[in-house]
């Protein structure tokens, strides 16, 4: 396994505990500001670094959305955000860790 794949492995660990965090934040489970700022924080940055394709465009928007979260905004887009990064996750192991 290649330092790439550990990577890849890495970031859809992270997205699918972005998920949860959100999904948490959204139905009131958990009350820590500083898990959407650090949830937000890694999407951001995570986009940057990798900006230049949809993905990461959508990872900075999911990022900005959750740090406004942190003000109280709770909408159906965090439905739309968890449904995003666990789609991301399931194209991880349907891809069987191969990259894209």
């Amino acid at each position: 396994m290649g330092v790439f794949m550990v990577l890849w492995l890495f970031f859809t660990i992270l997205d699918f505990a972005v998920s949860i965090i959100v999904l948490g934040e959204q139905l009131g489970w958990f009350g820590s500001w500083r898990l959407l700022f650090s949830s937000g924080i890694y999407l951001l940055g995570k986009g940057f670094v990798f900006r230049g394709d949809l993905l990461s465009i959508l990872d900075m928007v999911c990022g900005a959305y959750i740090l406004f979260m942190i003000l109280g905004l709770r909408t159906f887009i965090a439905y739309i955000i968890v449904g995003y990064l666990i789609y991301k996750v399931l194209m991880y192991f349907i891809m069987g860790g191969s990259g894209s």
